[in-house]
């Protein structure tokens, strides 16, 4: 339940492992997914986001419930968008801006009901 650039540690600009002690738990992968979507929208690097799904379907296959999960985890920086960007700031991720915050979240948030609306 929080699959994040912050929990993916790399070795040889490589994926070594997926870490998270605090929410460790078995679920349907969409809703980590969809949280690893959304932070990369937030951080400011949206387009990162279609390019992390096509890898990832592409090792793993489709990803069902998707945008179920993506509008469950777009709850979580409401009511302010803004508030996510200290914590990315704070681990050296100058992208994010006060200003891209609100467009970026909702785009994602309507991306993720289009995506919901077609069963995807």
């Amino acid at each position: 339940m929080d699959y994040w650039p912050g929990n993916v540690l790399w070795v040889d600009g490589r994926v070594s492992a997926v870490l998270d002690w605090d929410a460790a738990g078995y679920s349907d992968r969409a809703l980590d997914v969809g949280y690893f979507r959304m932070n990369m929208y937030l951080r400011g690097i949206k387009e990162a986001a279609d390019i992390f799904l096509k890898r990832y379907e592409s090792e793993a296959g489709p990803v069902g419930n998707l945008g179920f999960w993506e509008l469950a985890r777009a709850a979580g920086p409401l009511p302010n968008s803004r508030q996510w960007i200290p914590a990315s700031r704070e681990m050296g991720d100058a992208t994010p801006t006060d200003g891209r915050a609100d467009n970026d979240y909702y785009e994602f948030v309507h991306d993720a009901i289009r995506r919901a609306r077609s069963g995807r």
